[in-house]
């Protein structure tokens, strides 16, 4: 039973590398062929075929393919045996993670609730993978995912009922265990009405962070309330005052060009933001 839960959620291994090397670093649609081309070859009871955007389905699951590519990215070269040996030892503890979740513990709400996270993603990347999902504004939804030391899940609809739990009190755990794993404050430029704000923590939750009551609350305080933000990608939030009127002339256009050629974007909109937690698109920055 426990392994029908899991094979609902979408899986991905948590590796992130910390300094930056020399390799070819190849764009997500080729590094997503090359590594179904290895999974093939290694692991060839696994099935391994390409999955929408940057997913790979295996062995009854599918994988995300960002952290295992920055991971690449991060090589001294571009040698090719060593980015297989790489990546097979990426995916084999990977699968390690998916098959011993089920046999190694009851996967319940006790064994979830520390690790369930909120995100943000483009709505219709949200329906394509069928994961559970609230709507924020228009073409974006809040998600939630597991986020444990070996493995990163987007939950599927069916888990919250399997664990006993109720969607608003699955999204508001989310929101808070995001909130405690939000180690900086926010970073300041400029003063009084053209101050701005920027969240800058680069582990793929930035832009989630504009749900959390407490940066909301710190925002409005020193930015006045409502006031303006822009997610165009997940690694990206930026606050202003709405009568900053010289960051207004530019803030539609650098989001709409961040949206475009970041990886992982979210949204074009410029959003008007309350310390109460409503969020809504602003309309006359909204895209054509």
């Amino acid at each position: 039973m426990a392994r029908s839960l899991l094979q609902r959620l979408l899986i991905a291994v948590g590796l992130l590398p910390t300094t930056a090397g020399t390799a070819e670093c190849p764009d997500p649609a080729r590094f997503q062929a090359e590594v179904v081309e290895v999974l093939q070859r290694a692991f060839p009871e696994q099935a391994a075929h390409p999955g929408p955007d940057d997913v790979i389905q295996a062995g009854g699951f599918a994988f995300g393919l960002e952290n295992l590519r920055k991971l690449v990215c991060a090589l001294p070269s571009s040698d090719p045996e060593e980015r297989e040996r790489v990546i097979r030892e990426h995916f084999q503890r990977g699968f390690r993670s998916v098959a011993d979740l089920p046999s190694g513990k009851k996967f319940d709400w006790v064994a979830a609730r520390e690790h369930v996270v909120v995100q943000l993603v483009m709505e219709d990347r949200a329906e394509r993978m069928n994961v559970l999902r609230r709507p924020l504004v228009q073409g974006v939804a809040v998600v939630v995912v597991l986020d444990m030391p070996t493995a990163y899940a987007y939950v599927g609809e069916e888990p919250p009922t399997r664990w006993g739990v109720s969607r608003e009190e699955l999204f508001a755990r989310a929101i808070d265990n995001l909130a405690r794993r939000t180690r900086g404050e926010m970073r300041s430029s400029g003063d009084g009405v053209e101050r701005v704000l920027f969240v800058g923590e680069l582990d793929g939750y930035d832009a989630a962070r504009i749900l959390t009551p407490r940066l909301r609350k710190a925002a409005a305080g020193l930015l006045g309330d409502p006031f303006r933000a822009s997610i165009p990608n997940r690694d990206f939030l930026v606050m202003w005052a709405r009568g900053n009127t010289k960051l207004a002339e530019q803030a539609g256009a650098n989001a709409r060009r961040d949206f475009e050629a970041q990886p992982y974007p979210i949204s074009p909109l410029i959003l008007e933001v309350w310390a109460d937690g409503r969020i809504a698109a602003v309309p006359s920055v909204a895209p054509r």
